[in-house]
């Protein structure tokens, strides 16, 4: 097999209700490929596929083909999410993975974040663009970030809908402790001002899930958003501490 044939340096899957193209804020220095995921017209919609290990397993079959082996694996949020089943599917596949604002699992209250997908997904297909846009983006989550790009036009609301029910964090077909294995190759970045998924880092670092933690001071959830100079200056430290430990 040729290894990283299509001269990719990384692979990156966007979070949800985002683009492919957002990622050029962080990574318009590499070579690098990123689907669209809730398009009309992409492969890589959650509609199409039972689950995230179901999605994982036709993504790798993918990467195999057209990409090779060695690669970087890079998600944000909902695609870290992705990032993490595909990663853990067939980590001989990646160089390393890493993840902004992703979810690994565990840690939930199963039957609330059922409602709570299941409240969500119905208003994706109910309510206008305009009120979702409005009522997602005043999440509490958020409240450190600026808004995202309107991306109505081109967006399946079956594909995003669907995204609750199949590709939530209370769905993970891996356990906590496989993240053990491969806690050297993966990094978990998160932003200073995210209260929420910083705590979740430090104690999965407590347990031994996690080794190597990145905080990016000025962001908060949405880093794919960050200034790059600043995502870059804390994301390089943490390589270079990654790589003095190896």
């Amino acid at each position: 097999m040729k290894k990283n044939s299509k001269k990719v340096d990384i692979l990156a899957l966007h979070g949800f209700w985002g683009r492919g193209s957002q990622w050029k804020n962080l990574l318009s220095s590499f070579s690098f490929w990123a689907p669209d995921l809730f398009t009309f017209d992409s492969p890589w919609g959650p509609q199409r596929f039972q689950n995230m290990k179901d999605w994982a397993k036709s993504w790798n079959q993918w990467v195999r083909q057209e990409v090779g082996v060695g690669v970087e694996l890079w998600g944000y949020s909902l695609g870290g999410r992705l990032a993490l089943h595909a990663f853990l599917l067939e980590p001989e596949l990646y160089r390393s993975l890493v993840l902004l604002s992703a979810h690994p699992g565990g840690e939930l209250d199963v039957q609330a974040r059922k409602s709570w997908d299941e409240k969500w997904s119905q208003d994706f297909l109910q309510i206008s663009w305009e009120e979702l846009f409005q009522k997602w983006n005043g999440q509490n989550l958020f409240k450190h970030d600026s808004l995202p790009p309107r991306f109505f036009e081109g967006m399946s609301r079956e594909a995003l809908s669907q995204a609750f029910l199949k590709w939530s964090p209370r769905n993970h077909s891996f356990s906590l402790e496989d993240l053990k294995t491969f806690r050297n190759r993966i990094f978990w970045v998160c932003g200073g001002k995210d209260f929420k998924y910083k705590s979740l880092y430090q104690r999965l670092r407590a347990q031994g899930r996690v080794q190597n933690l990145c905080e990016v001071p000025t962001c908060g959830h949405r880093l794919i958003q960050a200034q790059p100079q600043d995502f870059w200056a804390a994301f390089e430290v943490c390589r270079l501490e990654h790589c003095s430990v190896k």
